[in-house]
């Protein structure tokens, strides 16, 4: 049993997207290795369109393995399909002055049915997609901070971003999505004005061990 708080927490966030780099082959392995290889270290935005890998951030492994992404499974990813592209992630910037996070979507969507021939009134529900996550950042107003002009920039530009949420434990969570940011504070009397940056997350989060480098 644990009990751990978010106290402590360090967020951050690229602000730059390179070019595309063609995936000529991936893999069907635990890492899944990619050609040409990235650099190891390197945070990706990793495209596997054949494979139902769509803007997913992963970190770059040792001669081009990609830390976190299990391919093995031949039936979910069929041999000789694994094509695509990856973008590196990079100039990262601290986001800080963080008075709250609030979580919303990812709730389970159901499919609903009954049979005509079932006379017991009762429908049935198997569950299908998730609502898609977002995550809401409010801090205290600084104009100052380099967060701020960065999150400006990124709002207009609507460009992929990776947030790298380390927790208090050590381990990283990774996200990909888009940001807006409404650089416009609140004004109530006697409380700090706050502004607030949403970032729309694309693809399943993955999560690496405290200590965890890409190798």
């Amino acid at each position: 049993m644990s009990s751990e708080f978010i106290n402590g927490a360090k967020y951050r966030f690229s602000t730059t997207l390179a070019a595309a780099v063609a995936i000529t082959a991936a893999t069907n392995a635990s890492p899944a290795i990619v050609t040409p290889h990235p650099t190891e270290g390197d945070a990706l935005i990793l495209n596997l369109d054949n494979w139902s890998v769509i803007d997913a951030g992963f970190l770059a492994g040792p001669a081009g393995a990609i830390a976190g992404l299990d391919t093995s499974d031949t039936s979910d990813f069929l041999p000789g399909e694994g094509t695509g592209s990856y973008r590196v992630a990079s100039n990262f910037v601290a986001l800080t002055q963080i008075r709250d996070i609030a979580q919303s979507g990812g709730d389970t969507n159901q499919f609903t049915y009954a049979y005509i021939d079932d006379k017991s009134k009762r429908q049935r529900s198997k569950p299908t997609d998730k609502n898609p996550l977002v995550l809401t950042f409010t801090m205290d107003y600084d104009a100052t901070k380099p967060w701020f002009a960065a999150l400006e920039e990124l709002d207009k530009k609507q460009q992929l971003v990776v947030m790298m949420e380390t927790l208090p434990t050590g381990d990283t969570l990774m996200y990909t999505g888009f940001m807006s940011f409404n650089s416009s504070p609140t004004r109530s009397r006697n409380e700090n004005m706050e502004v607030v940056a949403t970032m729309s997350i694309n693809s399943d989060i993955v999560r690496y061990p405290a200590g965890f480098t890409g190798s």
